[in-house]
């Protein structure tokens, strides 16, 4: 996965509440992704990977986009929860779940001098 924002090493407390649901997503994804691996069913591993990519990550304003071809490296990037969840069909209280602001993460990043 190619990043081009990156969060500095020292830690001001405020990480824990910027990355806790992005690290909650990626706990609850390995942890069926082991499963789907050891029980040897190889498109569901596949098509966990699409619900992480659709599902768990546009509600915290991050989209995540496969790239084709040249290495097929995926990038992703910050935008809006709302739109975000808009464009894949969904309303904003889909399921009750809470919606972030990448604005809020875009001032985390640029307060770390990590911004463009």
């Amino acid at each position: 996965m190619s990043t081009t924002n990156t969060f500095s090493s020292s830690s001001t407390g405020g990480d824990e509440c910027v990355l806790t649901p992005v690290h909650d997503a990626l706990i609850d994804f390995r942890s069926t992704v082991r499963d789907k691996t050891r029980a040897k069913d190889k498109s569901g591993v596949l098509a966990e990977c699409d619900t992480f990519r659709d599902d768990a990550l546009p509600p915290m304003g991050i989209r995540f986009e496969d790239k084709m071809g040249g290495g097929g490296k995926s990038v992703w990037k910050l935008a809006d929860a709302k739109e975000l969840m808009k464009e894949r069909g969904g309303g904003e209280e889909e399921g009750g779940v809470e919606l972030f602001d990448a604005g809020v993460i875009y001032e985390e990043i640029d307060s770390r001098g990590g911004g463009e």
